[in-house]
């Protein structure tokens, strides 16, 4: 699949690697051996990701923080409060690792409404406490889309003031994700934390089952066949790869 992508030209992506108790931490294995086949032509960022929940399945939690010493540029979180309903245990163990370990965050947020967020407000205040602007990212954040303007105003205003990264799928049954003015907040052409203002281009279906059953993407924003595969090297193509300038 990496193969695909360098054909189309996609020379970077972002691979969300299952860590599970049954496979340990090899997928991320494979995945950099499959990256390492290609000799550094597309260059491969991985995450380790609790696709199961982090506190729900006791031992999740260390495989991440494993996986971060071994490596791994960032850990995943999902769904704080809707999988783990613990927003503030899940988030509280994320960023503990992430800051002791020196890696990034990519937490995958479905949870609408205002229970998303109320979650957005948890990363950016633990992303501003432990210093990790510019290292942290939210993928998808429906609730962006679903809350009052006012409300959502100001959740945009503290994202880019703590300097967290937005990604998502290409959704079409929820309300539109507020992209323009993600980028006006930031300002055009100004970077902050040494980032560039512009999000980060969804060109895959992520493959959370929330995401099998609602979205499609566009065909213009798929670059390479096939659908995402549910183990690790499948996922090495399913992530996210860098728009113009993004970061």
């Amino acid at each position: 699949m990496l193969r695909e992508f360098l054909r189309h030209g996609t020379t970077a992506a972002r691979s969300h690697v299952d860590v599970d108790l049954g496979l340990g931490l090899r997928g991320i294995e494979i995945v950099r051996e499959a990256a390492q086949r290609l000799g550094g032509a597309v260059e491969v960022g991985i995450v380790a990701f609790p696709q199961d929940g982090v506190l729900r399945r006791p031992g999740v939690r260390k495989l991440l923080d494993e996986a971060a010493a071994a490596g791994a540029g960032r850990i995943g979180g999902l769904d704080p409060a809707g999988i783990d309903r613990d927003p503030v245990g899940q988030l509280d163990g994320l960023f503990e690792i992430a800051e002791r370990r020196g890696v990034g965050l990519d937490i995958h947020l479905h949870d609408g409404g205002e229970l998303g967020a109320f979650q957005c407000v948890l990363i950016e205040d633990r992303t501003v406490r432990t210093g990790l602007q510019g290292k942290v990212t939210v993928s998808h954040g429906f609730a962006l889309g679903e809350v009052p303007p006012a409300r959502q105003a100001a959740l945009l205003d503290r994202i880019t003031e703590a300097g967290i990264s937005l990604a998502t799928v290409a959704p079409v049954r929820v309300a539109p994700l507020p992209w323009l003015e993600f980028i006006g907040a930031r300002g055009p052409g100004r970077a902050r934390h040494g980032r560039d203002p512009r999000p980060v281009v969804p060109v895959r279906r992520r493959r959370h089952p929330a995401d099998r059953a609602r979205f499609r993407p566009p065909a213009r924003l798929a670059e390479g066949r096939g659908s995402d595969g549910g183990g690790g090297a499948g996922d090495a193509a399913g992530g996210l790869v860098r728009g113009p300038g993004a970061a």
